[in-house]
């Protein structure tokens, strides 16, 4: 009894590791005792914790085939779901989610429920993880969880209100006119240094072609096509690095300002 106490207090001071080393020895020592079953949690928790993920997974999978109580099985599918989830291994915390919430108790159905929309933010999915929150919030109206949820969903807007940027589009555009694909998306600096380059190279391969030596029009034109296509290839790759970009600083976002961790 006083390994696991001592085991307990070290995971209340979130020394995770030594209370981890605590919990194993009462295992060791009391493989039939009567706090078997919360060593097993709590060194689930520890490792989920302590962010060694792939560990927690493993011990996971493991105290749920030695246990055999549901409502601690449901327990550890849970942290095993976040752990895929912060693993960023979506589908397998997707499955995890949506079985816990349709298979298990009233609490775990509802931190399932709601974690499963997680799984749409880091996929994501803006619009239907909107759906997701708001099907939360009416089926569970008086959860804690649902002001959190409410706030995710002001954000998520974000999200969808937003205009991406076009890749064919801005490559016409800088095809047309170099550097105007790259303003398009908001790189105005590049989008001026293609219209310098080219128009430049331009400039120069008219001038000799006019007034010769033929090998200064060759090497001017071909410099020309060269940063030419650049221009268009450029163009193509800023709006496919403004759209990753804004969604990207989306999902820090509400991952670093709405994401709670529970000890259940």
């Amino acid at each position: 009894m006083d390994v696991f106490q001592f085991g307990l207090s070290l995971y209340k001071e979130n020394d995770f590791y030594r209370a981890i080393s605590e919990f194993n020895r009462y295992l060791f020592y009391y493989p039939q005792g009567k706090n078997v079953d919360q060593s097993f949690l709590y060194i689930v928790k520890s490792y989920y914790f302590a962010e060694q993920f792939d560990k927690c997974i493993l011990v996971s999978k493991e105290y749920s085939e030695k246990t055999k109580k549901e409502s601690l099985k449901d327990k550890f599918k849970f942290y095993m779901a976040s752990s895929y989830l912060k693993s960023e291994k979506l589908k397998e915390a997707g499955q995890l989610f949506s079985s816990l919430s349709s298979d298990s108790d009233k609490e775990m159905k509802e931190f399932g429920l709601f974690r499963l929309g997680w799984v749409y933010l880091f996929q994501k999915q803006w619009q239907k993880a909107a759906d997701h929150f708001n099907q939360f919030e009416k089926q569970y109206p008086d959860s804690r969880l649902v002001t959190n949820s409410q706030l995710i969903r002001k954000q998520v807007l974000k999200g969808i209100d937003f205009t991406p940027r076009s890749p064919v589009l801005a490559g016409i555009m800088s095809s047309l006119f170099p550097g105007l694909g790259q303003i398009y998306c908001k790189r105005v600096g590049d989008g001026l240094v293609a219209l310098l380059f080219v128009g430049s190279l331009t400039y120069g391969s008219y001038y000799y072609y006019n007034n010769g030596p033929n090998e200064m029009f060759y090497g001017f034109a071909f410099l020309n096509l060269l940063f030419y296509t650049g221009n268009i290839f450029t163009a193509v790759s800023s709006a496919h690095k403004y759209n990753r970009n804004f969604n990207d600083h989306l999902k820090i976002t509400l991952f670093n300002y709405y994401f709670e961790d529970y000890d259940l």
